[in-house]
């Protein structure tokens, strides 16, 4: 467990509590995609009103992440995490406001 504590920093939290939903919505687009481009796609997501339902589930693997920092009693990459999907659901929130 102490050789994980070297990478306690708040950026080894943050850049994959940003990529992470990222690379997850790459993922739900290539498994759903239907030979869609990505635009068509989006419009359809969009069309159907699921956006903020997709953002959601592409922030999940975050919050396992998190847990995974605080078992590993990672407390600054957890912040960092934390700091991460708070944005998301700012992203969230404002875009279900406007």
């Amino acid at each position: 467990m102490k050789k994980f504590l070297k990478y306690d920093t708040f950026i080894t939290g943050f850049a994959p509590g940003i990529i992470l939903p990222l690379i997850t919505a790459l993922l739900a687009f290539l498994f759903a995609s239907r030979g869609e481009t990505v635009f068509d796609f989006y419009f359809r997501i969009l069309k159907a009103g699921f956006v903020t339902h997709g953002i959601t589930l592409c922030i999940v693997p975050d919050v396992i992440l998190f847990f995974v920092f605080t078992r590993l009693d990672m407390l600054k990459s957890a912040k960092g995490m934390l700091a991460a999907t708070i944005i998301w659901v700012l992203f969230i929130v404002i875009y279900k406001i406007f």
